[in-house]
């Protein structure tokens, strides 16, 4: 029975392994691919999404970048997203990935 139980225990493991690898790169190709013109949904799917995958490199990042996308968020009109914001965010979907592989 003991045996059992382990082997049970051992193919759960295995599963939810490979399912929190699948949802991370669909996370990540979300992210990849947002519709930079939707500013104010951009902001809200980059917060949303970018806590699922931030790690211990990447949140102080990811912190910081949240902070930024504020002045998008709770507006009713809003600018487009400045390059920079961008480009932090670029760098952190990077340090993201690097740190999922580990």
């Amino acid at each position: 029975i003991l045996g059992i139980i382990l082997l049970i225990y051992f193919f759960y493991k295995i599963l939810t392994f490979f399912k929190k690898d699948d949802e991370l790169k669909k996370i990540f190709l979300e992210l990849e691919n947002l519709d930079w013109k939707k500013t104010k949904e951009t902001a809200y799917k980059i917060t949303r999404l970018g806590r699922k995958i931030a790690g211990k490199q990447s949140s102080q990042m990811f912190d910081n970048l949240i902070k930024l996308l504020e002045q998008y968020k709770y507006r009713k009109t809003v600018e487009p997203i400045n390059n920079e914001i961008k480009q932090k965010f670029f760098l952190f979907l990077e340090i993201a990935k690097n740190e999922s592989k580990n």
